[in-house]
């Protein structure tokens, strides 16, 4: 019984196994059957969706940028940094920039993870009114030692349905670009944080590697010049062979140059066949500069570029001086000028090393005068290349040294470079601003090269014999031949200033452009003004008895005060060539001032009073006391651009007087002790003041102490102004000249020596751009607003007696009197 009831439970569980494995094999065989049915639809939704997520991407950035290509730009407003004011880009070259900026935008990666947040604003306003606005993350430069330092990090850009990293540089110099006047105050510029630890691309500093900024790199291969990005990368691996971002930039220069050197090769083998007749020299002078450009890309003494060269030369027409002009300028900004003792030509003529006072080597590529290597070296007085370009000699008193140009360290000696080529024009040096080309040595002159501003000292001819490169105390290494030139029109005026015309006297510009010539005559008395013949301006001259020293012109008048070496003064009113005798009451002292409408001169007395002039009848019309009264020294007067105040200050003193009432309505001795220590807003309503313990402030029109606002505390003596009131000037505790901004308070250090005794050392361009500051070691300086960067060193001929002379910018800021020099930029 109890077997037989064993077994059927036995056979009951085998035959519910059978029953559960056959469900089992029906469960699988039903997904299966399911993935096959549903698995293409799956995949294709998954496809789809990822083709409209590449869409709504790409699409998006791709609409917007062919928006921008049917539709005419107006201009571009863009904040630099988050919450600040925008700058605005109006002309056609900027608004192109910022076009092939946005174009470069690549897709955010990895190597971009590091870009900072994106709360600065950009407009694009079309011609038809309407707006794109984008939000992309800080690019504006840094500031570093007074001068402006180019973005070197990716930033995040978006726009409407997409997001994309773009290198700050290129909007970054589209900044730097701007006129000083459209950009942001200098002071809210942030410093530089200095250079970051090697490895990778970090936000907000530039790439670098030792000596060497990769950044560069970016930027050359943002123009295309991708020999000149691959020479700055191996430089960067010569100092640092296992630096990552230095081999990512190398292996994308060298898949771009493996892109583009088999189309270069085969134009140039097509314009360069074996059995070449002499070329036009247009077509020669195209076919020059690619063969430069595949140069750069090649190792040196590569055998296909030697080839070709020879087959160029082949074909080469006789050059033509009298077409020559300037192309390129190597030592381009001012914060890049150095001074050279020495140039050499490549062999191959695509580059320029220099040496010099610094103890660097510096080599240009001649085709875009960019710095491709800049390495210590030893301080030199001749340089040379090597027979294949890739080493140079520099040689000094102690001795020769050999250097790499790629790695910029020592090197085994190598042959040097042939320089004994004839050429069929000569150049020479004669100590002038012009670069003289003769037809041989001792032939007859031909078109002279004007362009620099200062002496030529070196001059040498191409191997080839195509071009010239000249430089000259200007501290400007310029390329001169046939062909386009790049960048001499991005220099400022003022870095272009050159000796135009030579003056009889001392002179200053008038309101309508043209020059008075105040010049010493035979006479005892003045003489009324003669008219010259007009060359390139009009001149007025009127004879004085002693040498002009300084020269005030009235506000609202044509008349202006002259004060002579001999320490009287006279009133010239050119527009009616007459002359106003003014003879200095006795016990007068100080610089005295000319009232805003011609009428009345105010000087100081040794009683501690002011007196009023005159100058018609040289009455003395007005006597303003001085409460507390005693003797005192006055330094200068002056009248406030309205006439209603007279202000006079001493050694510690400054005191004002109102004109109608003759009341003294301000008084204190809290002033400096040296120089003039006040002066009058260019609006005449405020009152610039510099105190003994706390630098510069800024008097209301109440000239309530208690209510000034303080500025620079390092100002102790000459205040000048800008004609707007936005920029003052001052000399510092160390008798440097320095600017800062009225609006933001920032101080920039021009570090200019200014003459002790001179109180009138520095003066404004019309419009604000340019501080002129006579140096204590002779020369003439010119800085730039806010930047403080030098633009240009005036050498005057006399030093000693010129620099005492009053100096005067036209009223369109194209021309300048400094010296008995016209500066300018013809």
């Amino acid at each position: 019984m109890r077997g037989r009831q064993i077994g059927t439970w036995i056979g009951r569980r085998e035959a519910g196994e059978g029953a559960l494995e056959e469900v089992g094999v029906v469960e699988e065989r039903n997904w299966r059957s399911w993935v096959r049915r549903w698995l293409p639809a799956v995949l294709l939704v998954i496809v789809i969706l990822a083709v409209g997520w590449w869409v709504r991407r790409e699409g998006a950035y791709r609409r917007f940028m062919m928006s921008l290509r049917d539709g005419k730009v107006q201009y571009i407003e863009f904040q630099p940094y988050a919450n600040s004011q925008f700058v605005t880009v109006s002309d056609e070259r900027g608004i192109q920039a910022v076009a092939d900026w946005l174009r470069d935008a690549r897709v955010m990666g990895r190597r971009y993870v590091s870009t900072g947040p994106a709360d600065c604003e950009m407009r694009i306003v079309m011609e038809d009114g309407s707006v794109k606005r984008l939000t992309l993350g800080a690019s504006g430069p840094t500031r570093s030692g007074g001068n402006l330092v180019p973005a070197s990090y990716y930033v995040t850009v978006k726009g409407e349905g997409w997001e994309r990293a773009v290198f700050a540089g290129g909007l970054s110099g589209v900044y730097m670009r701007l006129p000083v006047t459209a950009q942001l105050p200098f002071s809210s510029i942030p410093p530089s944080a200095g250079p970051m630890p090697r490895g990778g691309i970090v936000t907000g500093t530039a790439v670098v590697s030792g000596e060497v900024d990769l950044s560069a790199a970016q930027a050359f291969m943002e123009r295309g010049q991708l020999g000149q990005a691959r020479r700055v990368v191996s430089r960067a691996l010569a100092g640092d062979a296992n630096n990552p971002a230095a081999k990512q930039w190398m292996a994308d220069v060298n898949a771009r140059i493996r892109m583009r050197l088999p189309n270069l090769i085969r134009e140039l083998e097509r314009g360069l066949p074996e059995s070449l007749p002499t070329l036009e020299r247009e077509k020669y002078v195209q076919l020059r500069e690619k063969l430069m450009e595949l140069t750069l890309m090649m190792e040196p003494g590569d055998r296909k570029v030697a080839e070709l060269r020879q087959r160029l030369s082949n074909g080469r027409p006789e050059a033509r001086p009298e077409n020559f002009k300037e192309l390129v300028r190597l030592a381009g900004g001012a914060s890049e000028r150095y001074g050279i003792a020495d140039f050499a030509w490549s062999p191959d003529g695509a580059s320029i090393a220099a040496c010099g006072e610094d103890g660097r080597v510096r080599v240009w590529d001649v085709i875009g005068g960019e710095l491709m290597a800049s390495f210590p070296a030893a301080v030199g007085k001749k340089i040379y290349f090597s027979a294949d370009g890739s080493r140079v000699w520099v040689w000094n008193d102690q001795g020769r040294t050999w250097w790499d140009v790629t790695t910029g360290k020592p090197s085994e000696e190598s042959k040097l470079a042939d320089e004994t080529t004839k050429h069929e024009f000569a150049v020479n040096v004669n100590g002038s601003d012009v670069v003289g080309m003769t037809r041989n040595k001792d032939g007859p002159p031909l078109k002279g090269l004007v362009g620099h501003a200062g002496a030529v000292t070196l001059a040498k001819i191409s191997p080839d014999g195509d071009q010239v490169a000249s430089f000259a105390e200007d501290k400007v290494l310029s390329i001169w031949g046939e062909g386009i030139a790049r960048g001499i029109a991005e220099f400022s005026p003022y870095e272009r200033f050159r000796r135009l015309e030579e003056l009889e006297g001392p002179s200053v510009f008038l309101p309508d452009g043209s020059i008075l010539t105040l010049r010493v005559g035979a006479g005892p008395a003045p003489r009324a003004v003669e008219k010259l013949k007009p060359e390139r301006f009009a001149v007025s001259v009127v004879n004085l008895p002693s040498m002009a020293t300084r020269v005030e012109l009235a506000a609202r008048d044509q008349r202006m005060l002259v004060e002579m070496r001999d320490k009287t003064m006279v009133v010239v009113q050119p527009d009616v060539k007459k002359v106003y005798p003014c003879p200095k009451p006795e016990g007068s002292c100080g610089r005295a001032a000319i009232a805003p409408d011609g009428k009345t001169i105010a000087i100081g007395n040794m009683d501690g009073s002011v007196g009023i002039i005159n100058l018609e009848t040289t009455d003395l019309v007005a006597k303003l006391v001085c409460s507390p009264t005693r003797n005192r020294n006055w330094a200068a007067v002056s009248y406030s651009s309205d006439g209603g105040w007279v202000m006079a200050c001493g050694m510690g003193f400054v005191t004002v007087w109102n004109v109608k009432s003759r009341e003294q309505v301000f008084y204190s001795e809290k002033a400096v002790v040296e120089g003039v220590a006040a002066s009058f807003t260019p609006d005449g309503k405020r009152l610039a003041l510099i105190y003994r313990d706390g630098g510069l402030r800024m008097l209301k029109s109440n000239l309530k102490e208690a209510e000034a606002v303080g500025w620079d505390q390092s100002a102790v003596r000459d205040v000048t102004f800008s004609s707007d009131g936005r920029w003052i000037a001052s000399v510092n505790k160390v008798g440097e000249a320095e600017v800062f901004d009225a609006t933001a308070a920032g101080v920039t250090h021009a570090g200019v020596k200014v003459p002790a005794k001179d109180q009138e050392a520095m003066r404004f361009s019309e419009d604000g751009s340019v501080l002129l500051v006579k140096a204590d070691d002779g020369s003439v300086r010119l800085i730039e607003v806010p930047s403080g960067r030098e633009l240009r060193r005036l050498t005057l001929r006399d030093k000693k007696g010129w620099l005492d002379l009053p100096c005067s910018f036209s009223p369109d800021g194209k021309y300048l009197i400094a010296g008995p020099m016209v500066w300018g930029v013809e």
